[in-house]
């Protein structure tokens, strides 16, 4: 993780900021997404062995750390490049949490990060642009167990941030909307395995950083950078267009390429 130093203590004070998590999400189940860049990309090698072979396995040592997957950015071009937007961030790490006491968790990882880098076992190629916990909402599609990752596929995440809503109304509608016009967008999608609705519970970073209270993540599989995109466009590129509603959106596109379970 990012090398925290004296810094560390300056993050503690945001723990004790605002919750932003809803009351009806599910309780104990979060997600904790980083995003990060490489300093340095001639050693973009030693950067990814770091990651996969020293970086996620520490972090799955922490309590209550269960998954980790990490992705890299699509880049396209043309008329694909329309679906998607750009990353604050090439390198997308989510991790999986069951923690009865997320902020007591939140503290467990930063402490982690902390002993990390005292053991010289971060790495100086790391620039993190955001780190967010959420907490799980609820898994709206599981398609895991008719739609198995066939020969040839890649596994990809799409990140889709929303920011809605301004009011208890607003909430409403947009809630009303999601279930009777997206979802059933959503379930229509060749090569979605699963999607996963989040709401924000904080934002970990040292410098104040604005961020959607809404994420959802789809778990797709596809041929192709381009069959993914394609398939995504023809569904619900057009999301905030159609919603009718006063919320925005962006979704990010990575190619996953790592994926391991707490030991």
């Amino acid at each position: 993780m990012k090398k925290w130093g004296l810094s560390f203590l300056a993050v503690i004070p945001f723990l004790l900021w605002g919750n932003y998590a809803r009351p009806d999400a599910t309780e104990g189940e979060w997600l904790m997404m980083v995003v990060s860049n490489i300093t340095d990309p001639k050693r973009e090698g030693e950067f990814n062995y770091w990651y996969d072979k020293i970086d996620i396995p520490d972090v799955l040592k922490v309590p209550g750390f269960m998954r980790a997957r990490r992705g890299v950015s699509v880049e396209v071009d043309g008329a694909l490049k329309t679906a998607l937007h750009d990353p604050s961030g090439k390198y997308l790490a989510l991790y999986n949490i069951d923690s009865p006491d997320i902020d007591k968790t939140i503290i467990d990882m930063l402490l982690a990060s902390w002993n990390m880098e005292k053991n010289k076992r971060s790495i100086e190629l790391i620039d993190v642009t955001e780190r967010v916990y959420y907490r799980r909402r609820v898994i709206d599609i599981d398609n895991t167990q008719v739609q198995l990752n066939a020969g040839g596929q890649k596994s990809y995440l799409l990140l889709v941030k929303i920011d809605c809503c301004k009011d208890m109304p607003s909430t409403e509608d947009f809630n009303r909307w999601y279930i009777d016009q997206y979802l059933p967008k959503l379930e229509n999608m060749k090569g979605l395995i699963k999607a996963t609705r989040y709401d924000l519970h904080r934002v970990v970073m040292i410098e104040e950083k604005y961020t959607p209270k809404i994420m959802i993540v789809l778990e797709m599989d596809g041929a192709s950078d381009a069959d993914v995109i394609n398939n995504f466009a023809e569904n619900i590129a057009d999301f905030g267009d159609s919603s009718g509603i006063d919320s925005f959106q962006k979704t990010i596109m990575y190619r996953k390429v790592n994926d391991a379970l707490r030991n």
